[in-house]
């Protein structure tokens, strides 16, 4: 076990894992609806200098290297397109590993990665061409160095020169790529983190000076003003901030954060137990901020992984809790309620056969409404790990059933 943890051992696993994941999306031959088919036209149009885009353009800029690179520049082949998103899903997948390595430790990163590896396959990340992918590992890189800003300030490693420049390099790609999103959830985390709970060591925001603020600005500005010097009149709003709000959409997020939200309540009951903690102090300030936006986000992908990537450590946290008493909230009845919600999603996922009613699809709907059954069972029985991989199991039978 400790060999798999060292090295480049648990990148490749988890790469292998992400590209099981991937695989089925990143092959299939069809657009995976009206954004993505508006995506690649204004790829194309990009590739043929017929016009240039207005919103997220570093994504379009990624598409139009990986046509460049496989040369499929005339091409209608979509998995050139689809290529970048599965390249940043695998890089966030890895970032997130990072993070937890920096708040938590090796086996439970490694853990919570498994899971938020499942949860971005089934919330589609990765397996079309978009923004959305891109933006994700753009932002998670930005979190990261925000994390290790706030470790640091509590006796975690100092930051590299290159760490601090590179912050604000980051955010002016999270611009360039969906907008505003991801910094505002940045700066929503650093101004809760500079009012954090009692109990903490250095209040204020006195953490964020080694950021280096200037000339961080400059960088900043150097990445983004040739881009907004371009845009057109009245296209401003658009290129910060694409799409629309999340607004009624919010019942169906559960469902897109599967398998981490089945643990979600011993996991956020711990984090608020032991705020006093650095590391629960930032995965909490970290869950809130994605919380209170997700309503406003224009992306219901972005909504969603702002607050399931923290859970996700939150969750791989407690399922190694054996002495805090965290076991014994799992059988809670609250927590069983919330586990037992799987009955709906594998009544959704049955439901399909209707629609896709093709061998595969059938076994997949089967054998993720057992393996759902079997992770309840599992967790009445103790072995809560063991039900959290049979849930990463059941999201992986389900994406290559194309569910």
């Amino acid at each position: 076990m400790y060999r798999l943890l060292t090295g480049w051992r648990p990148h490749l696993l988890l790469a292998l894992l992400t590209a099981l994941f991937l695989a089925h999306g990143l092959i299939s031959p069809l657009p995976n609806g009206s954004g993505e088919e508006a995506f690649v036209a204004v790829t194309q149009a990009l590739a043929l200098h017929q016009m240039e885009p207005v919103s997220s353009p570093a994504a379009h800029w990624l598409g139009l290297l990986s046509m460049h690179a496989t040369g499929s520049l005339l091409s209608d082949s979509l998995w050139p397109h689809r290529l970048p998103s599965a390249l940043c899903a695998l890089l966030a997948v890895l970032i997130l590993h990072q993070t937890g390595r920096v708040l938590l430790n090796r086996p439970l990163a490694l853990v919570a990665a498994i899971l938020f590896a499942a949860t971005l396959a089934l919330g589609e990340v990765g397996l079309q061409a978009g923004a959305t992918a891109p933006g994700l590992a753009v932002g998670l890189a930005l979190i990261h160095v925000l994390v290790r800003a706030f470790h640091q300030a509590h006796g975690g490693p100092p930051l590299a020169l290159w760490q601090c420049h590179g912050f604000w390099i980051l955010l002016g790609l999270a611009l360039l790529t969906q907008g505003l999103a991801w910094p505002l959830i940045a700066l929503v985390m650093a101004g809760l983190l500079a009012f954090r709970p009692k109990g903490v060591a250095r209040t204020g925001a006195g953490w964020l000076v080694p950021l280096r603020p200037f000339p961080g600005v400059i960088f900043l500005a150097a990445l983004v003003a040739p881009w907004l010097a371009t845009l057109p009149d009245g296209t401003l709003g658009q290129a910060l901030w694409p799409g629309e709000p999340l607004s009624l959409a919010l019942v169906a997020l559960p469902a897109l954060a599967w398998p981490c939200w089945i643990f979600a309540y011993p996991a956020v009951r711990r984090l608020w137990a032991e705020r006093a903690d650095p590391a629960n102090a930032a995965l909490g300030q970290w869950l809130i901020a994605g919380l209170v936006l997700t309503p406003i986000l224009p992306a219901t992908e972005t909504g969603v992984f702002a607050w399931s990537a923290p859970l996700c450590l939150a969750t791989a946290a407690a399922l190694f809790a054996v002495r805090d008493g965290t076991y014994d909230l799992f059988p809670k009845p609250v927590s069983l309620t919330v586990v037992g919600l799987w009955a709906v999603i594998a009544a959704l996922a049955i439901s399909q056969l209707a629609q896709n009613p093709g061998m595969v699809a059938i076994i997949a709907a089967a054998t993720g409404a057992l393996a759902g059954v079997y992770a309840l069972a599992l967790v009445w029985r103790g072995l809560y790990l063991n039900a959290a991989m049979t849930g990463v199991l059941c999201a992986l039978v389900l994406r290559l059933g194309g569910y």
